[in-house]
């Protein structure tokens, strides 16, 4: 599901700005959960893609949540959304900790 966001971190100089910033990969989930709950509330791909401008990591997330489905159950919704957001924070602690 995060392969795109993968290959931004190995691209960027994510180690740089992780180092940089201890709350660094936080950030990464806040952004991460925002964006799922915006895609489980059927919000326009298109507006989220305008919210998070030029990023590249923002853009990999928007278009990474965009590919999961939307979900009915409040409790499914949930664990989508939380499920989405410790994969990035995984990602970006796993890539912090190997730089």
């Amino acid at each position: 599901m995060l392969k795109k966001i993968i290959i931004i971190f190995a691209m960027a100089s994510f180690a740089t700005l992780a180092k940089a910033d201890p709350h660094y990969c936080e950030k990464v989930g806040n952004l991460a959960e925002w964006v799922m709950k915006a895609r489980q509330s059927n919000m326009p791909m298109s507006q989220i893609m305008k919210e998070v401008g030029d990023d590249g990591l923002a853009l990999a997330i928007v278009r990474d949540a965009y590919s999961v489905p939307r979900f009915l159950s409040s409790e499914w919704i949930d664990n989508a959304i939380m499920d989405f957001r410790n994969d990035a924070e995984l990602v970006c602690y796993n890539s912090r900790k190997n730089n």
